[in-house]
């Protein structure tokens, strides 16, 4: 079964003092043999985006 792992590694900082965190998540399978992929997406390129 896959298993999913979530974290939230902090990338930067904002001039107002407020750390950026990159939501991450790996999903890890039970065949080590098996390819692996790299996905990333992102809204505009260089919008920070704050939630």
């Amino acid at each position: 079964m896959t298993k999913a792992i979530t974290s939230a590694p902090n990338v930067g900082e904002l001039a107002a003092g407020q750390v950026l965190s990159v939501p991450l998540f790996t999903f890890k399978g039970t065949d080590n043999r098996a390819p692996t992929v790299y996905v990333q997406a992102n809204v505009h390129g260089a919008e920070v985006h704050n939630t």
